[in-house]
């Protein structure tokens, strides 16, 4: 059969059957939109959970405390499976501000694996940096006569050098090089950070010599097996324990499950909707299947006259369906996820990038596809006496 007769018909099927075609297109981009969206969130959140979680550097730390007097311990801990390096961990210093600029006590602990927080205003901690700490942006304090909490906006003291004493009298002049985000899970928002250096150097000076421990960090490879290793430190004398991470993934994962059958219900709305618009569509067109078989029109040249005439209104409907999923994104979608996580880790939002939109696209050509075919198949059983009895 030539070209030109497939399009001649196909345009003779659209255009007569508007209403039908009109209903064909608002369905379809109400599906692509729902689809578009659902998916776009679950691969952010997917993403985020992997890479910002699972794979957070205090995810990926182990801290371990062995005797002083356990001298072969480090060596035997860093030659472990799975450890890529250790270090001393220094504990916290318990500061009280010497000039009056906050009420309670204050701990100054440090950056572990090098982490990175978001800072909200001023620098990193650089490794020049001398001295320099990182504060929470808001800072919890209590006011000294009522003991009521007051909220310090340290935003304020960026740039600025504040004095602290520790518990046995040695002075600090820290110099405020920027603030963090305070919803960050791995930070303590009563604490401001040092590096790790900086914070050895200070309990040098701070710390007596009663200690009978210490403490190592142990960097750990992606996808090492905590609870293995934390076994293997009690066999060389030590006391395993994971950084604390202030995050409940129950929630998220709950989430995501949830996400997850969402999207497979719009999957199953769209075969379902697509297979009972398709097949009343075909019902209603016997007669003419019956013609097309009279002249001689094999399966194969039905299912491509079906095929093309709906994939032609699902391109139009995608189109339309593409253009209405950044509008609801931005306006709809982006605002009501921003106000349910908050900020920190996650920052969910729903974005269509080329590829899912393609993907997208496969998934509904092919769906659509699958559907032409049954359908096709199902007009051999007509027969051709109904064109004598419509004559």
């Amino acid at each position: 059969m030539k070209t030109v007769n497939f399009l001649m018909l196909i345009k003779a099927s659209v255009t007569q059957q508007k209403a039908r075609n009109i209903v064909f297109i608002i369905f379809n981009a109400i599906c692509v939109i729902c689809i578009l969206l659902t998916s776009s969130v679950v691969v952010r959140l997917w993403t985020d959970m992997d890479q910002k979680v699972n794979n957070h550097p205090y995810n990926r730390e182990l801290l371990v405390d062995v005797s002083i007097n356990n001298k072969g311990a480090k060596d035997k801990l860093e030659a472990m499976d799975g450890v890529e390096g250790i270090s001393v961990s220094p504990y916290d210093i318990t500061l009280t501000s010497a000039d009056n600029t906050l009420n309670s006590t204050v701990n100054l602990s440090y950056l572990h694996m090098d982490y990175e927080p978001v800072v909200t205003k001023g620098s990193q901690l650089k490794s020049t940096d001398k001295d320099a700490v990182l504060m929470p942006e808001i800072y919890h304090d209590k006011d000294p006569q009522t003991q009521m909490r007051i909220d310090v906006d340290c935003k304020s003291f960026v740039g600025k050098e504040l004095s602290f004493v520790d518990e046995n009298g040695s002075q600090y002049k820290l110099r405020v090089a920027g603030t963090y985000d305070v919803t960050d899970p791995a930070l303590d928002t009563q604490c401001i950070y040092t590096s790790c250096d900086q914070l050895l150097k200070y309990s040098e000076k701070s710390n007596d010599d009663e200690n009978e421990s210490i403490t190592y960090s142990l960097a750990l490879a992606k996808g090492t097996n905590k609870q293995q290793l934390i076994d293997e430190c009690e066999k060389y004398g030590g006391v395993a324990y994971e950084n604390s991470f202030r995050i409940d993934l129950s929630t998220f994962n709950l989430s995501l499950v949830i996400m997850v059958i969402v999207l497979a219900v719009f999957l199953v709305m769209t075969i379902m909707g697509l297979s009972i618009f398709i097949s009343g569509c075909i019902k209603n067109r016997t007669n003419e299947l019956a013609l097309y078989r009279a002249l001689g029109y094999k399966t194969g040249h039905i299912f491509v006259i079906i095929f093309l005439e709906y994939l032609l209104l699902l391109l139009i409907a995608y189109v339309i369906a593409l253009a209405l999923s950044a509008v609801c994104a931005q306006l709809i979608l982006n605002p009501i996820l921003a106000s349910m996580v908050k900020g920190g880790l996650f920052t969910l939002t729903a974005e269509v990038s080329p590829v899912s939109a393609l993907i997208v696209l496969g998934v509904f050509v092919a769906i659509l596809a699958a559907i032409c075919l049954r359908m096709t198949n199902l007009t051999q059983k007509i027969q051709l006496a109904v064109l004598l009895k419509e004559k």
